[in-house]
């Protein structure tokens, strides 16, 4: 009877996919997801760091600085947190000579004024910008007059770098 009764549960289970009554292990949960104190336009000239949203932080792309006095070129990144919906640049150097004034323009979504956050930086050291909300067009640039450079301004050379617009 009870080989009957396997060879009809087996038969069963073929037909309809039925699967075994005894569970899997779970899967280890992920670790909680740490905090953020910000979401997009709240996030406006606030400190990533602070607010929490280096956790998730994407390079979307950078740069780097190109100083043929200096061994280690600086770098620059545009980084976006995903769970602030926000962006800001990064800078590091190790240069203990460096000055840039490295600087986050931001473009309203569908035009309009221009603004820029911009921090300077003295020596070596990692440098951040303040944050911009997402739906803002962004570009981040390392510069020495603190002013956009464009594809005139040779005068310094590839010390003047800038990402493209996003």
């Amino acid at each position: 009877m009870r080989l009957k009764l396997a060879v009809l549960l087996s038969a069963l289970s073929a037909t309809f996919g039925l699967t075994s009554a005894v569970a899997a292990p779970a899967a280890p949960s992920a670790p909680a997801a740490s905090p953020v104190f910000c979401s997009g336009t709240s996030c406006d000239g606030r400190d990533a760091t602070e607010m929490g949203c280096v956790a998730d932080a994407i390079p979307l792309t950078g740069f780097v600085v190109k100083d043929d006095h200096v061994t280690q070129q600086p770098k620059g990144d545009l980084n976006y947190s995903p769970a602030c919906r926000a962006v800001w640049g990064e800078y590091n150097t190790v240069n203990a000579d460096d000055i840039h004034h490295v600087v986050l323009f931001v473009q309203p979504e569908y035009g309009g004024v221009e603004r820029s956050v911009a921090k300077v930086v003295t020596g070596a050291g990692h440098w951040e910008t303040k944050m911009a909300a997402w739906n803002n067009s962004v570009k981040f640039c390392a510069t020495h007059s603190g002013y956009d450079p464009d594809a005139t301004d040779t005068g310094y050379g590839g010390l003047n770098v800038c990402t493209r617009w996003r």
